[in-house]
């Protein structure tokens, strides 16, 4: 079987235009605008996730069991506080009766039988910030108040 048309038929086909047919072709090359490759040869990652995404999307992440067990040892020490310093604020010590995270918090009393407490309550709130803003080594709790 011939593949490639005869020349009369080729010329019946182009003249009933049954399906479009290129006789010539032509080459797309490249024109380097420069000499220098070494910033496309070094095949930076522009953006991580994509990079990551297509990995998974290949089955890159699939373990296989193939490779030799690992040991590792850890060695750790750990030290307890006894006194910190906030920002410019001058060194305090470190309370272990009350948490880290807890001591700049305030006791607010408030009596919710008294129909306006809701704003009370925000009054003293922002009273409290602006306190522990304004004097912020008397803003730690330390645990002095009585409840009756």
């Amino acid at each position: 079987m011939n593949i490639i048309p005869q020349e009369a038929v080729l010329k019946e086909i182009l003249t009933a235009r049954a399906f479009p047919m290129t006789l010539a072709w032509s080459r797309l090359e490249g024109r380097p605008r420069t000499n220098n490759f070494d910033r496309t040869l070094k095949a930076e990652v522009r953006d991580a996730l994509w990079m990551l995404c297509k990995q998974w999307q290949m089955g890159e992440f699939r373990g296989e069991d193939a490779g030799s067990p690992v040991v590792a040892k850890l060695c750790t020490s750990t030290a307890a506080l006894t006194k910190y310093k906030a920002a410019d604020q001058k060194v305090q010590a470190f309370d272990k009766d009350v948490p880290f995270d807890l001591q700049h918090i305030r006791v607010i009393y408030y009596d919710v039988t008294d129909p306006f407490w809701g704003v009370k309550l925000l009054d003293k709130v922002a009273e409290n910030i602006l306190s522990a803003i304004q004097n912020p080594e008397e803003a730690v709790f330390k645990g002095d108040v009585k409840i009756a």
